[in-house]
C-alpha cells in the first residue's frame, strides 16, 4: 500500500511495533493524564475517556483533546463533525456509543490491555485499503497475532505499531502521550 509515495508493503507489523516500542506505554501514560485532568476538573475519568473516544474519529489526537476539553467544560465542541456531535448527544441521553474504533479507544484509554484500536494509521500499517467491518476485524486480528508473537498486551502492541507507522513515514515527532495538562 502506498501512502504519500511511501510503500508500506515492505514493512511488517512486527517491525513497526519494534520500531515504535517507545509508544507501548501510550495508553498507560495517557490514562494517568486523563485521571489527573478528571480530578482537577471534577469529572469522572470514564466520561473523559468516552468523550475523547467519541470525538476522535477523523481528527488528530491534539484536536480531539481540544474538542473534548471544550465539550466537558462548556457542553459544546465547536468544530466537531455533526455526526460526532450527534454521538455525544446519544451518549448524554443513554450513556451508550457505538462503532468498533470508538468502543475500543474508550476501552484502551480506560486501561483495557486487550483493546485494539483500528484507526487510519492501523489500516495503513496493515496495508489495508478497505475500511469495512470485515477489514476492521481482520486488521485487529493481525495486530493481536503480532501481540502474541511479541508477548506484549494487545493495546500496547497497537500503540507501538501506531508510533512505528507514523515514524516510518516521517510523521511522528517522537513519543508523546495524550497530555491533558494545561487545560
Amino acid at each position: 500500500m502506498m501512502w504519500r509515495g511511501i510503500d508500506l508493503g515492505t514493512v511488517t507489523l512486527k517491525a513497526l511495533a519494534l520500531d515504535g516500542e517507545t509508544g507501548r506505554r501510550w495508553y498507560i501514560d495517557s490514562r494517568a493524564s486523563i485521571e489527573d485532568y478528571a480530578f482537577r476538573h471534577g469529572f469522572h475519568a470514564g466520561k473523559v475517556c468516552d468523550v475523547l473516544a467519541i470525538l476522535s474519529p477523523r481528527v488528530t489526537v491534539e484536536y480531539s483533546i481540544r474538542l473534548a476539553d471544550s465539550y466537558l467544560k462548556t457542553g459544546s465542541a465547536p468544530g466537531a463533525m455533526k455526526q460526532r456531535l450527534a454521538a455525544l448527544a446519544r451518549y448524554e441521553t443513554s450513556g451508550l456509543f457505538n462503532g468498533p474504533k470508538v468502543n475500543a479507544f474508550s476501552a484502551a484509554l480506560r486501561g483495557d490491555p486487550d483493546a485494539i484500536v483500528v484507526d487510519a494509521w492501523m489500516y495503513r500499517a496493515a496495508r489495508e485499503s478497505r475500511t469495512t467491518p470485515k477489514a476492521y476485524r481482520e486488521t485487529a486480528a493481525r495486530i493481536q497475532d503480532t501481540a502474541d508473537v511479541l508477548g506484549w498486551p494487545a493495546a500496547e502492541t497497537q500503540a507501538a505499531i501506531w508510533q512505528g507507522a507514523r515514524a516510518f513515514v516521517g510523521y511522528a515527532q517522537g513519543y508523546k502521550p495524550m497530555i491533558l495538562e494545561g487545560f
